[in-house]
């Protein structure tokens, strides 16, 4: 069996940088990747700023990259709309999806 230790490699740095400590108020991660360019997607809560430890700490943790954060904004109300859906209608994911909290909210 093949593995790609790149996908491997980026998402052990995803999951060391963003879920261990997880803030409640981040809702969604998901990634996308290019040539030499992580993109993650934050889904958090309007009134959250992700911390520049986190942002910082995914930087550090894949140095090969170019990271990229972007950010969506929901209330708990919009957030939770889509219970019993497979997939978020107020936004899409990206390529991989690393966390979504859908009805634990």
């Amino acid at each position: 069996m093949d593995y790609n230790e790149t996908l491997i490699d980026i998402q052990y740095a995803l999951i060391n940088a963003i879920l261990i400590d997880l803030p409640a108020e981040i809702l969604d991660v998901s990634y996308s990747l290019g040539e030499a360019q992580v993109l993650v997607q934050f889904v958090i809560l309007d009134s959250y700023e992700i911390p520049q430890e986190i942002v910082d700490k995914l930087r550090n943790s894949l140095p090969l990259y170019k990271v990229d954060v972007d950010k969506i904004r929901l209330t708990v109300a919009d957030f939770n709309k889509d219970i019993g859906l497979w997939k978020p209608t107020s936004y899409d994911w990206l390529d991989f999806l690393l966390l979504s909290k859908s009805q634990s909210i």
